[in-house]
């Protein structure tokens, strides 16, 4: 962009706040389900399940990062990591017969901090899944890891790979330490570099996830982080903007508001990190970058994307299963979030209740819009009018005749074109504002 483009698009941010949008990680997002599904209906849509992906949510971290959104707690014992494998097995045994039926095709471990457990206990964690699971060995499985040499072993991810492990995803978020203090976070470029290396000499897949808009973070400050991260090649890099609503998440509190780079800068960092990029690595949806002419970038060519609790991913179609405290499971059109607290999700596996936190079951409208904003807007990055009527049955200039109104607008000011055409296309400016452009379709903002 040169000097008019970035003075228009200083602009455009007066009147659209990208950055206090939902990230949409789904639809509707999390903050409007209720509990409108019984338990009954849940087990028997378990029961006619025969493939699935499996997400496993260990809580416990060494520290806790002041910026992370996740659920997360300061692991002080070892006594901690038993205590929860011990609620594990008791989740698995309510909702799960021991019968084997479901295949699980992908499996994440995400957290929190799952290399904070020991090779035993990872060993007792699989033997669980195994006893309530077939699990396939076709699929990906990945694992989130802090980069600290004390937990991220070469017996763990030895005892990891020979496990079907094939994938690890490393938090790194930032590299300069001024940024890292504020956000009460440790992580040593050589450490991370060691990590690599080890993991990649077993045959690992590297993913590495950066995030933008932290405190103190400016230009040059990403740009170091983006040039180290460029040399260390990974198969992945995820990229995703700091989200700061310190009304929800406390420990935000601890950063200094006038810290936090104005949505201008956190504008021109993207850009910086789309510019580096673009040489040897390929944007797939709203946040991931694969290496250019490897077989997963390929493959991702050709299949299908979503929008998911993963950011960009893989549509498999499986239904998705949670398992641990705050882990949600998409089952159909039903979302299910287990309970967020760590204490009412023991004491409701204690007295043999299912440790749901809240549910919403989607409606119609709210299928039609899950692919308007997860597949349409934040993956294709264009609406295709007539793919919507076709697949549901309605005519689109009828059924969202208002939002057509505000993409109107939005297409004078140049974000999108093609309104009232077949093709409606997400121009350069409106990547910028992509998430406002999903939000036009957000029946429940």
């Amino acid at each position: 962009m040169d000097t008019v483009e970035i003075s228009k698009l200083h602009q455009l941010m007066y009147q659209y706040d990208e950055y206090k949008q939902s990230l949409y990680l789904s639809y509707p997002i999390e903050s409007y389900w209720n509990r409108n599904v019984q338990e009954k209906q849940l087990r028997e849509r378990l029961l006619q399940i025969k493939q699935a992906d499996l997400y496993l949510h260990f809580p416990f971290c060494n520290e806790i990062c002041y910026y992370c959104c996740c659920k997360t707690i300061r692991c002080l014992n070892e006594q901690q990591k038993e205590d929860y494998l011990n609620l594990l097995e008791k989740e698995l045994e309510y909702k799960f017969d021991g019968k084997k039926d479901i295949v699980i095709e992908n499996m994440h471990w995400g957290g929190g901090t799952p290399t904070l457990m020991a090779v035993n206990q990872m060993q007792r964690l699989l033997k669980l899944l195994r006893k309530h699971f077939t699990l396939s060995d076709e699929g990906v499985r990945n694992i989130e890891v802090f980069p600290d040499k004390n937990f991220v072993t070469k017996e763990k991810l030895m005892f990891l790979y020979e496990n079907g492990f094939t994938h690890i995803s490393i938090g790194v978020q930032d590299l300069n330490p001024r940024v890292l203090n504020a956000i009460h976070r440790k992580a040593e470029l050589k450490d991370i570099q060691d990590i690599i290396h080890m993991a990649r000499s077993i045959g690992f897949q590297i993913s590495m996830d950066i995030c933008y808009g932290l405190p103190y973070q400016g230009l040059s400050e990403f740009e170091y982080t983006i040039k180290e991260i460029f040399a260390l090649q990974p198969e992945r890099i995820v990229m995703y903007p700091y989200s700061h609503f310190p009304y929800i998440n406390a420990l935000q509190r601890k950063i200094p508001e006038l810290s936090i780079p104005n949505n201008f800068i956190k504008t021109l960092i993207k850009k910086i990190a789309n510019d580096q990029l673009a040489e040897e690595y390929v944007l797939f949806g709203y946040d991931t970058y694969l290496r250019k002419d490897t077989e997963e970038e390929k493959d991702w060519e050709s299949s299908e994307l979503v929008h998911g609790f993963m950011g960009t991913e893989k549509n498999t179609g499986n239904p998705l299963l949670g398992v641990g405290v705050s882990a949600i499971s998409k089952v159909g059109n039903t979302y299910i979030k287990n309970q967020t607290s760590l204490k009412q999700y023991q004491d409701m596996l204690m007295s043999h209740i299912w440790p749901v936190e809240k549910m919403y079951d989607m409606t119609k409208d709210d299928q039609i819009r899950y692919d308007i904003i997860e597949k349409h807007i934040l993956i294709d990055h264009c609406i295709v009018p007539k793919q919507i009527e076709q697949q549901y049955g309605i005519i689109f200039d009828r059924t969202f005749a208002s939002e057509l109104v505000k993409l109107k607008k939005m297409q004078e000011l140049g974000l999108v074109s093609g309104v009232n055409t077949p093709k409606i296309k997400i121009s350069e400016y409106g990547h910028y504002f992509i998430k406002c452009i999903a939000r036009v379709f957000d029946l429940y903002n």
